[in-house]
Order: structure tokens, then sequence, then C-alpha cells
């Protein structure tokens, strides 16, 4: 997780909210769920979160990287 921001530049607000977002995510997916879905803890929810704030902060450019 430290290694993180490096990866999906983003401001501090936003990887905040995205670390309550997937609090939230983790809490809301039950056991079962998870082993339907292991290839992903958080599902793909989490992953258009970040493409969504990637956006935000990016502009048009953010599909491109």
């Amino acid at each position: 997780m430290l290694d993180y921001p490096e990866k999906f530049p983003m401001s501090e607000k936003n990887f905040r909210s995205l670390v309550l977002f997937s609090k939230r995510e983790l809490r809301r997916t039950s056991e079962t769920s998870l082993r339907k879905n292991q290839r992903s803890i958080f599902g793909d929810s989490f992953f258009r979160e970040i493409r969504k704030i990637q956006q935000l902060e990016l502009g048009p450019f953010a599909s491109s990287s």
C-alpha cells in the first residue's frame, strides 16, 4: 500500500477517499463472494473507482496512460 501513490498518482484527499471506499467495499463483501472472485479482493467496483478518480484528476489523458 505504501507504493500505491506512485503507481496511481492522485491527490492525498482522493487517495484518502479511495482508502475509505475500499474499507467499505471490504466490509460489504462477504467471504463467499471473496472465494468466488479471487482475482481481486475488492472486485471491479474498486478499480472503477480508481479510474473515476484518475479521470477527475488527469482529465482526458487519464485513459491513454
